[in-house]
């Protein structure tokens, strides 16, 4: 690990072998401080999660957003004016009884943000929270203690000193749905959900457990992904059989997707939203698997600038697939107002989808 710490040892020939062992000692403890694996959120989540989101540097987003005229502008017609002034409001109270500005929750709270669900052992869902200080421990503590206390006074049970995992201390909040245990481990603010959530991000954390580092989706459909503020990973094989309310059909067309990762850039130059899938190929015949054809490169991005606002382009392979997917659609539509608009549209430009368009690609 590269370091900016520059020093220099210089000994003296007169000094004892002692002074020698003394030097080297604390050589070797300076350099090992300097190199060691520092602690991150991913350190925390279980191997097996089915889902993890993680958010860095939220402060610099935050700055960004208030700075910008384009967000301004697109937030006027979302949110009201009397909407907007009632949020201000809200958000007065919220300052007022944390005696804090926003900013400096968000400031707080902004470093690294991580959080997971995975399955135990009986197939219940469990979760958690992990909340790097960055520096601003103090604080943090300060925050979850006004957070915890108000929520115990609303519509919860607030429980102190509950416990200790792990020489870690917890306290329990009993919420009408959920239990939510978390203590603070170093800079972390630890958050289970459910059940022994809690025991297992501290297992993880003491490496009694592997982490979601050890897993070997998760690092091979990530590693192929640019940095961002804000990545996604879902493991859609192992939380799909979980899920009652999917229809067969749709159960068909999903199985064919294992993994699914995503990272959105919102502070640097280059792809705003990148958005990576696993198809299984093994999997029976489904909607997605109708998209995976052979094709060439897509040499249009070369002549890509890096200025434009918007540029979509698709490969024909996927048009084909694409098109013949709208013509199912619309046999199944009970409707002929489809169809009358492509008509109308083949008459505008001289053209007959199928035989001018799509047999082309």
């Amino acid at each position: 690990m590269k370091t900016d710490s520059i020093f220099k040892i210089h000994i003296n020939s007169t000094c004892s072998w002692r002074n020698y062992i003394i030097v080297i000692l604390l050589t070797l403890l300076f350099a090992f401080s300097n190199t060691s694996h520092a602690a991150k959120v991913r350190d925390f989540i279980p191997k097996e999660s089915v889902s993890y989101l993680q958010i860095d540097d939220l402060d610099e987003i935050y700055n960004q957003i208030k700075m910008s005229d384009a967000w301004e502008k697109h937030l006027a017609p979302i949110i009201g004016a009397s909407d907007m002034k009632e949020l201000q409001n809200v958000l007065m109270i919220i300052e007022t009884i944390i005696g804090s500005d926003i900013y400096t929750v968000i400031e707080t709270v902004s470093y690294q943000v991580g959080f997971a669900m995975w399955l135990n052992e009986t197939g219940n869902q469990e979760g958690g929270f992990v909340v790097h200080s960055g520096g601003n421990l103090a604080e943090l503590k300060r925050f979850t203690k006004i957070a915890t206390g108000l929520l115990g006074m609303l519509e919860g049970t607030l429980t102190l000193d509950a416990g200790e995992y792990r020489k870690v201390k917890y306290d329990t909040l009993q919420m009408p749905e959920f239990l939510l245990t978390y203590g603070f481990v170093g800079d972390f603010l630890v958050i289970g959900i459910r059940g022994n959530s809690f025991e297992e991000l501290i297992d993880t954390y003491r490496k009694k457990s592997e982490s979601i580092r050890q897993n070997k989706s998760y690092v091979e459909i990530t590693k192929e992904m640019d940095s961002g503020q804000v990545s996604m990973y879902l493991n859609i094989g192992n939380y799909l059989p979980y899920l009652d309310d999917i229809d067969d059909e749709s159960r068909t067309h999903i199985e064919a997707i294992t993994h699914v990762s995503a990272v959105l850039n919102l502070l640097e130059r280059g792809p705003i939203l990148q958005f990576q899938a696993k198809i299984d190929p093994d999997a029976s015949e489904s909607l997605i698997r109708r998209f995976l054809q052979e094709g060439d490169e897509l040499g249009t991005l070369k002549s890509l600038s890096g200025d434009e606002d918007l540029f979509i382009t698709f490969s024909p392979g996927i048009l084909s697939t694409l098109w013949e997917f709208i013509n199912q659609v619309l046999e199944d539509s009970e409707t002929d107002d489809a169809f009358a608009l492509i008509t109308y549209l083949e008459g505008l430009l001289n053209l007959n989808f199928d035989e001018d368009v799509v047999a082309g690609l």
